[in-house]
């Protein structure tokens, strides 16, 4: 059984090897991957997994598109018969920007943080050697596979969570190695995945709950430096962490089905 102590220790240590390209590559994923996924972000609103402390943007959003709306209303009320006019034009326009940031969430940001993942992944398979471009690399190997594999984990998560907090919590942790998983495999049918996924956290996921506890102590540190520890060490350390749990479990994985 794996431990805590051992896989934080182990990604630290890899984490250092590569520090600027690690720093690097998990800023990107926390951008695209801030709630359990880029889309997940879209998809589920102030619903999070695997990555407390993120940015919740469309709970933001929608509270200033409200505000915004009250303000225009005032402004254009005296407008008269031109009214309807502007308020479709309003509409229209209010409605294209929430389609266009869907669109950049579901066809960049979600292969954008597996490629992330796949950038870490590497990095422990070559011991820090990983390089920059790695993070790229599901634009050119199976991109709408990738793309629809991840859009469906963050619907499924979604959903889950609609039958409350818990259940859609317990099934974030079952999918929660999806991104490792196509990220190496990016041809693998979306099944598969979840398959694979959900039989290699069999077990494991009280345990991986615990591990992400146990990075609060660093995330109440980093409140005293404005996100600064954060950024240059806190996240690359954690989602440096994250990858040798899932290493670690699909080694066991596969040792179990030979």
């Amino acid at each position: 059984m794996w431990t805590i102590q051992n896989l934080k220790q182990r990604g630290n240590a890899v984490f250092h090897k590569s520090y600027w390209r690690s720093v690097l590559a998990a800023l990107v994923l926390s951008i695209a991957g801030g709630t359990a996924g880029g889309m997940t972000r879209t998809v589920t609103y102030h619903y999070t997994t695997e990555y407390p402390g993120s940015i919740h943007f469309y709970g933001d959003f929608g509270n200033a598109m409200e505000q915004f709306g009250n303000n225009v209303h005032g402004v254009i009320s005296g407008f008269g018969p031109l009214l309807p006019i502007i308020s479709l034009f309003a509409a229209i326009t209010i409605w294209s920007f929430i389609a266009m940031r869907i669109a950049i969430d579901i066809f960049l940001l979600a292969p954008l943080e597996a490629g992330s993942q796949r950038f870490f992944v590497v990095n422990h398979y070559t011991d820090g050697n990983a390089k920059v471009p790695e993070i790229l690399y599901p634009f050119s190997h199976s991109y709408m596979n990738v793309v629809k594999t991840m859009l469906l984990r963050a619907v499924y998560i979604f959903l889950w969570s609609c039958l409350f907090i818990v259940p859609g919590i317990i099934k974030g942790y079952s999918y929660r190695l999806v991104p490792y998983i196509i990220a190496e495999n990016p041809e693998m049918q979306t099944k598969e995945a979840f398959r694979l996924s959900m039989e290699m956290m069999y077990g494991h996921k009280w345990h991986t709950f615990l591990l992400d506890l146990s990075f609060i102590g660093w995330e109440i540190l980093n409140l005293f430096t404005f996100g600064i520890l954060d950024l240059f060490y806190v996240t690359p350390y954690r989602f440096s962490t994250n990858t040798e749990l899932y290493v670690t479990l699909k080694e066991n994985y596969l040792g179990a089905q030979d």
